[in-house]
């Protein structure tokens, strides 16, 4: 077969089939819709999403206890759920084109779709504290900076409320644990 699986479970036989789609429907079925492709990541993206670990989220308030001081530092760790991706063209009466985000919390999955920069911001924010995050973002992109200004705040909430943020930490030292326990690093 042209695409054999690259996994021995059955739940990895469909990870090709969005690429697969994205390049093969044109010539295969000229007459497709052309978000088909997208909707086989989105389906994709959610099977993954169901199959992550459970790692419980973080509490809606732990990000308030962060002093300003320590913004700066603050790194968000995601949980193992969480899927970024773009979708080229809208998916119908589901998802508009662009970046979407979908990530478990508990059993239910969600899907949203993201602003732009709100996509870039999370990416970074996977490597980088937040300080750093905030200016590669700014960096590639002038106009980024007064977005992430306005809105910081309600994405960093609407990540918590998903379910996307499981800990933040400050350097090496966890400042809130997914059972939101307070550790120091050992002198």
């Amino acid at each position: 077969t042209a695409h054999p699986p690259r996994a021995w479970a059955l739940e990895g036989y469909g990870a090709d089939f969005p690429v697969f789609l994205k390049a093969s429907l044109p010539t295969l079925l000229p007459a497709a819709p052309p978000w088909l492709a997208g909707l086989a990541a989105l389906e994709w993206a959610r099977v993954e999403a169901t199959l992550a670990p459970e790692v419980p989220p973080l509490a809606p308030d732990a990000l308030a206890a962060v002093a300003p001081e320590d913004l700066a530092r603050l790194r968000l760790h995601l949980a193992p759920a969480v899927r970024q991706f773009d979708l080229d063209h809208a998916v119908p009466d589901r998802m508009p084109a662009g970046p979407v985000l979908v990530t478990r919390l508990r059993y239910e999955v969600q899907e949203r779709p993201m602003d732009p920069t709100e996509a870039r911001l999370l990416s970074a924010l996977r490597d980088l504290p937040l300080a750093s995050a905030l200016e590669a973002v700014a960096a590639n992109d002038p106009g980024a900076a007064a977005a992430m200004a306005a809105n910081l705040g309600a994405w960093c909430q609407a990540w918590v409320q998903v379910g996307a943020v499981t800990a933040v930490s400050l350097d090496d030292a966890i400042v809130f644990e997914i059972a939101q326990r307070t550790v120091t690093p050992a002198a």
